[in-house]
């Protein structure tokens, strides 16, 4: 009897869970916003900021050539030691200031570095198209032999064309997940047939 009357009292917590919410809760309501030291009672010790581990990091990575670290990626001397450093977007960061404001300089250097041995590298590594990253990365910002045509008729200076140039991705409709899925069989079929190796086209 005595356990069946305590069941039917209101939770003991209920009323002292109600006046503990959690502070955050009350952002939007009560408060317009709270910072990071008003969520805790604690006081978190001062330390000011420093940038020494940084700098240490950033030397010792480039004492050990680390090329894969994104930190890395971002300093002003950071120099790309493959196929990726032909990427239009990085070849011309790698350029000084006066280069990258004249045209006709950056295409003069452009045409020298792009010779026969970066060509052959270029398109080695792109030859899985899609599949490949460095596939998107050397599209962007040139105009490939599909887009020749349009560009050759478009007028519009700021439209998809241009956008599509610049990176935009295209929405993946059913048509182009059924080409990509017939490719491959339909390669194996004409090799048969005509007897001859039809690879994957790559960048060039």
């Amino acid at each position: 009897m005595w356990v069946h009357r305590r069941s039917e009292e209101p939770p003991s917590t209920s009323v002292e869970c109600y006046w503990k919410k959690p502070t955050l809760s009350r952002v939007g309501t009560t408060l317009k916003y709270i910072t990071v030291q008003q969520m805790s009672k604690k006081e978190v010790p001062h330390r000011p900021s420093t940038s020494a581990l940084y700098t240490d990091f950033v030397l010792e990575a480039k004492k050990r050539k680390l090329q894969h670290c994104e930190l890395i990626k971002y300093q002003d001397d950071f120099k790309h030691s493959n196929v990726m450093r032909y990427s239009l977007h990085c070849f011309i960061m790698d350029q000084p200031p006066k280069i990258q404001a004249d045209v006709d300089n950056l295409v003069d250097i452009m045409k020298t570095t792009f010779n026969r041995a970066a060509i052959s590298a270029i398109e080695e590594a792109t030859r899985m198209q899609y599949k490949s990253s460095l596939w998107y990365e050397m599209r962007y910002g040139r105009i490939t032999a599909s887009k020749a045509h349009e560009v050759s008729v478009c007028h519009t200076p700021d439209g998809s064309l241009v956008a599509t140039i610049m990176g935009a991705k295209i929405p993946d409709t059913i048509a182009m997940k059924r080409g990509r899925s017939l490719e491959l069989s339909v390669r194996k079929t004409r090799n048969v047939r005509h007897r001859f190796n039809y690879r994957c086209m790559q960048l060039v």
